[in-house]
């Protein structure tokens, strides 16, 4: 199987996810909403959309396909171009990666906030020892 970056769209409020595989896209596509239907889905703005909205909303396409494709840098081309580590625009805000590209991109943080857009349990914990973060524009 030929490895492919993939983009899960919520077509209620235009958000998008960014994901590779060296799968068929419709089986990731397809776990996806299997976690997301039972509640399990470790994105939780994805998961609380999907409760919102519900499954017709969401949507896919393969976007790149390519013998030798870079998933990393790949994936991370897509993030950028699509915005998708920007909570306004995107459900990629939690993956590690996206804090390089965050401050590549201007984006910066200050103390005394947590931002649960993207932090997590991590966030959770962090906060209870230290101060948090919040990014912002």
């Amino acid at each position: 199987m030929i490895p492919v970056i993939y983009v899960i769209t919520n077509n209620a409020n235009g958000k998008k996810y960014v994901g590779c595989t060296g799968r068929a896209a419709r089986f990731r596509f397809e776990e996806h909403m299997k976690c997301l239907r039972g509640h399990l889905h470790k994105n939780k703005e994805m998961q609380e959309d999907y409760d919102l909205y519900g499954p017709e909303v969401f949507t896919y396409e393969v976007v790149d396909q390519k013998l030798h494709l870079h998933q990393e840098s790949e994936e991370r081309a897509w993030m950028i171009k699509l915005k998708t580590y920007d909570e306004r625009y995107g459900y990629n805000n939690k993956d590690p990666m996206m804090n390089r590209i965050r401050r590549e991109h201007g984006l910066s943080y200050e103390k005394g906030h947590n931002p649960s857009g993207w932090a997590g349990e991590w966030w959770k914990r962090r906060s209870q020892t230290t101060s948090a973060y919040r990014w912002k524009n």
